[in-house]
């Protein structure tokens, strides 16, 4: 049961290392390479109503800031980009986003940033469409085009999500990619496949470049340490790298390596 907790612990650490930098800069010492290095599943896509993968979800939980996130002490929700989620009836909820939220080409994130984003996974049947058809059941959700009875735009930051049936964890769910915003020049564009190569987030990093080989993430503000997410999909591989110190945290361990965890990282607690 402990090498099963370390395994959860450094793929965490990986999460971590994302969204943390100034806590990841205490943890690692100076290495020749000061870019600290994630080995990773490649992300079949980037497109936040589109991602499915554990790495895909690790890189959108850098590049984006969803509406709420998870605390991390029991998945209690709060509010991220969202100033407020409220309801009356557990049907009706309206958003407010908090003000000044910018995307990284500086355009604003506004409420139809989300609702448009939105209606273009529905549309596009992307893999984040069944939350909203079949979990959220958001109100008119079943069709291919925009036009979504349960989504409407009250102001620059508010919007209104009308579902079929009362769901007291609605918050909570949007954590999740599939509710995560677009700017409007791909949501005008419809440019899904050069947004998937260099997608544009409003989160603490953003994507310097991003390949089958490799993506790179460097932190908005300038401050800690850019993050190279290497495309290492054997857990074999990752847990060598580590070894050898080639790479500094690993997101897969190999079952048989397991029992020999704590020789092998002594360090790690």
């Amino acid at each position: 049961m402990r090498s099963l907790a370390r395994t959860a612990a450094l793929v965490a650490g990986a999460v971590a290392m994302l969204v943390a930098p100034v806590a990841a800069m205490r943890v690692w010492s100076a290495p020749a390479d000061p870019r600290i290095s994630v080995g990773a599943a490649p992300p079949a896509t980037l497109v936040p109503g589109d991602v499915r993968d554990p790495a895909g979800r690790m890189i959108a939980a850098a590049v984006w800031t969803g509406l709420t996130a998870h605390d991390g002490r029991g998945g209690t929700p709060v509010e991220a980009a969202a100033e407020s989620i409220t309801s009356p009836d557990r049907r009706v909820w309206t958003v407010r986003l908090r003000p000044g939220g910018r995307f990284h080409d500086g355009s604003p994130v506004t409420a139809r940033s989300f609702v448009d984003a939105w209606r273009a996974t529905l549309r596009e049947g992307w893999h984040g469409a069944r939350l909203f058809t079949e979990v959220a059941r958001v109100k008119g959700a079943g069709g291919r085009d925009d036009d979504v009875a349960g989504l409407k735009v009250r102001d620059e930051r508010t919007f209104e999500v009308t579902l079929d049936r009362p769901l007291a964890g609605f918050p909570a769910l949007l954590a999740d990619p599939a509710f995560l915003p677009m700017p409007e020049s791909v949501l005008r564009s419809r440019d899904w496949a050069s947004y998937a190569r260099r997608p544009v987030g409003n989160g603490p990093f953003r994507v310097r470049s991003h390949d089958a080989r490799e993506t790179v993430l460097e932190p908005r503000d300038g401050r800690g340490r850019t993050v190279v997410v290497r495309a290492m999909p054997d857990a074999a591989a990752q847990y060598r790298a580590v070894q050898a110190g080639d790479l500094d945290v690993a997101t897969a361990v190999p079952p048989q390596r397991h029992a020999s965890m704590d020789t092998d990282f002594p360090a790690i607690t």
